[in-house]
């Protein structure tokens, strides 16, 4: 399944970084995948980690620039 929606939360920091992407993974369906653009390793590992949590499949993190990261996510 191809990602039906891109996610940029790269000025956001945790926790609004996970509060806003929960709303917005809130209107898609079961199975959809999705990519996200978070900034820094600490707000990577903390969102891959709450989604790991809540039952979110992390599919891939791509590195796409300095401390600019990429990951996809299949919805629960």
């Amino acid at each position: 399944m191809e990602v039906i929606k891109t996610i940029d939360l790269r000025e956001y920091v945790c926790p609004m970084t996970y509060v806003i992407l929960q709303a917005e993974i809130a209107y898609l369906n079961s199975g959809d995948k999705i990519a996200v653009i978070l900034a820094g390793k600490n707000t990577l590992a903390d969102v891959t980690k709450s989604l790991k949590m809540d039952g979110y499949r992390v599919e891939k993190i791509e590195e796409e620039g300095e401390e600019i990261y990429k990951i996809i996510i299949t919805v629960k």
